[in-house]
């Protein structure tokens, strides 16, 4: 969410990097943050310094701002207003920015993407939550929809303001766009009311419940803490100066396991996390651990759903992108559906490689591109209506060149390929995948233990070093005791899945209520750089023996499962989207484990009349999980086979 959400960027390309990483740019080149710099160089943000400055010209030549305070029913934003200089009677759109708590990153804004959109003729209004801690990172999602009635009512009343406005915006104010959209569609709005006409939300969401629950399956502790400790902190330089705030910033991203996280989870209940790790009780965090259905009147107030796509005073030109690894994927396809149904098909969704970040370093000029190009059709209308297929997404493989596929609706109609598992004598936390069925009957067997939860690599939410696909071979054999690897022979021929990727399981536990999480895995060909047969160095690098091959993570998800005594249970999971491309020689990995911490927050296997949150005993013992692999109880994954209902088409240019 903003340097998690890396926000508002959505407007010219070089604009773009100029602004995204400002305070974390400058960082990494200050402290030497190794990954990031690498990123850094790599996608030419070390442009940084001469772009600020152009942004600074643009801005000296004809560019008036004016800036305000507001008050709301929730306390006073801070408003910048930037504008081409206007003849009299002339009348232009807005494109409007809420930031909201993350109060340090408007002014990078207003300098790096301000001054572009008025070049095109628009006005610039970019706004803030000021006030106590009480104010903003305690209303964070509340307040949001008050804060937008006030400032469109405001522009509303302004002489130079068409009426026109557009939002866009990464991770978090991509959420607020949500929000804004919605009050100005309000059926209660005063007729002066501008109206948004023209949205592009970016790895972002309209409603945050869902994914801070996983769907009512676990908790995402480590993107919520992170979020709500950039509220309070992180991105309130009032909380900490100079060094101080690089110093934080640094810890934050530079880390893989953020320093205070691990024994603030491993305390029970983890409700008091929020004052190990920032030194303040916060009611996000603990009042949504108290009401957790979306039903209760603590998320019922605004905390959740930003907008519920309907009753559009007039049908808004909406633009999901997405990122193949992002943490709101599920969100954003969602939305992209609603929006579709409300504005009869015209919606247009995006979907880009990579996760959260990675969609900012690796896209950052591509969704600026797309940005203005939306704008320019849906806000000014000064160009024509690009016409292309709803759905583009971008293609996972192995080449460096980018491809583009497109459909008409989400999910496409796919072929099925089921691939069943198959358990080995040698190893039972070891098998394989294969067509046909089960050969035999097996099974295997894997112990979860909550005082050393299986942890993640690879789809980081909220987690720059852990971000997006990542290299899986390390975590798989040092892991060897609690999560299954079940690997499929060799690709012959090239084999493209698009679409819902699913799994069946047949599962028995020795405790009555237990985490399932399943994760899609490719293995790329290896190279013959080590020769053709095993030997010292494969069996110090893979002393599982699960062969050579980069393995990279490509979805998955988790499921919460009670348990009969003696009995198996079958387990249905949804693994997650994806568009992947193997090769032949490339292979196909699947893991099962119970446990994904602390992205999703381990079980505590706690007792039957004890919450799993809010209780205070010790965890239990250690579980023993068995999936079992024969004709009566066939585990199996489901694989989207690509079908001629998905296109290849155009790359989106660079």
């Amino acid at each position: 969410m903003v340097v998690v959400c890396l926000p508002g960027v959505g407007a010219l390309s070089e604009a773009y990097r100029g602004f995204a990483w400002v305070s974390v740019t400058a960082l990494a080149g200050r402290l030497g943050l190794g990954r990031f710099t690498r990123q850094r160089k790599a996608f030419g943000i070390r442009k940084l310094r001469k772009l600020r400055l152009r942004a600074s010209r643009d801005e000296d030549e004809g560019v008036l701002r004016e800036q305000l305070n507001l008050n709301t029913p929730y306390g006073t934003v801070e408003v910048v207003v930037l504008k081409p200089a206007l003849s009299t009677g002339q009348r232009v759109p807005a494109v409007v920015v809420n930031v909201g708590c993350y109060y340090t990153l408007a002014e990078t804004l207003e300098r790096a993407e301000g001054p572009r959109y008025v070049a095109l003729d628009c006005a610039y209004v970019i706004w803030r939550a000021t006030g106590p801690l009480e104010e903003v990172a305690d209303l964070v999602f509340q307040r949001w929809q008050g804060d937008a009635a006030v400032v469109l009512d405001w522009l509303g009343q302004q002489d130079w303001c068409n009426g026109r406005v557009g939002c866009h915006g990464y991770s978090l104010l991509g959420n607020t766009s949500y929000a804004t959209l919605s009050v100005s569609h309000a059926k209660d709005a005063p007729k002066s009311r501008p109206l948004v006409c023209a949205v592009l939300p970016v790895i972002s969401f309209s409603r945050i419940q869902p994914t801070v629950f996983v769907n009512g399956q676990s908790l995402a502790a480590e993107l919520a803490l992170r979020f709500i400790w950039l509220a309070e902190v992180g991105l309130r330089q009032d909380r900490k100066n100079g060094f101080g705030y690089f110093w934080n910033m640094f810890r934050f991203f530079s880390l893989a396991e953020w320093p205070g996280l691990d024994q603030a989870l491993a305390k029970r209940p983890v409700s008091e996390a929020d004052v190990d790790l920032w030194g303040r009780p916060n009611a996000l965090w603990r009042g949504g651990q108290t009401y957790r259905s979306s039903a209760d009147a603590f998320w019922a107030e605004g905390r959740d759903v930003q907008c519920h796509f309907a009753d559009f005073r007039e049908s808004p030109s909406i633009h999901v992108m997405a990122g193949w690894n992002d943490m709101f994927l599920a969100q954003s396809l969602h939305d992209f559906q609603l929006a579709s149904k409300a504005t009869s098909g015209a919606a247009k969704l995006t979907i880009f490689t990579g996760g959260h970040f990675g969609v900012v370093f690796n896209h950052g000029l591509q969704v600026a591109q797309e940005t203005r190009e939306w704008y320019c059709q849906h806000l000014t209308k000064t160009t024509a209506v690009a016409q292309h297929a709803a759905v583009r997404m971008q293609l996972i493989h192995e080449s460096e060149d980018e491809e583009w596929l497109e459909c008409d609706a989400w999910p496409p109609p796919a072929d099925s390929m089921c691939l069943f598992f198959e358990g080995s004598d040698a190893n039972s936390c070891t098998g394989s995948l294969r067509k046909g069925g089960p050969s035999c009957s097996s099974s295997l067997r894997y112990v979860y233990d909550p005082k050393d939860p299986t942890p993640y690599s690879g789809d980081g939410w909220l987690n720059l070093q852990k971000d997006g696909p990542q290299d899986q071979n390390s975590f798989e054999n040092s892991r060897s005791k609690d999560v299954l690897v079940l690997t499929s022979a060799p690709l012959e021929e090239n084999l493209e899945i698009v679409g819902e990727v699913s799994a069946s399981l047949f599962v028995s536990c020795t405790a009555a209520e237990c985490d399932i999480v399943v994760r899609l895995c490719a293995v790329r060909q290896a190279s013959d750089g080590w020769g053709s047969e095993p030997g010292f160095l494969d069996r110090i690098l893979d002393p599982r023996g699960l062969g050579r091959g980069r393995s990279v993570n490509l979805c998955e998800n988790i499921v919460r499962v009670k348990f009969q005594e003696d009995s198996v249970a079958r387990v249905e999971v949804s693994v997650g989207p994806t568009a992947c491309r193997f090769e032949p020689g490339d292979r196909l990995r699947v893991h099962v484990c119970s446990a994904a911490h602390p992205r999703w927050l381990r079980h505590p296997l706690c007792r039957d009349s004890e919450d799993w949150l809010l209780g205070d005993s010790e965890v239990g013992a250690p579980a023993q999980v068995t999936v079992m692999a024969d004709d009566s109880h066939p585990s199996h994954l489901k694989l989207p086979v690509r079908s001629d209902a998905v296109r290849s088409c155009t790359s989106l240019p660079k």
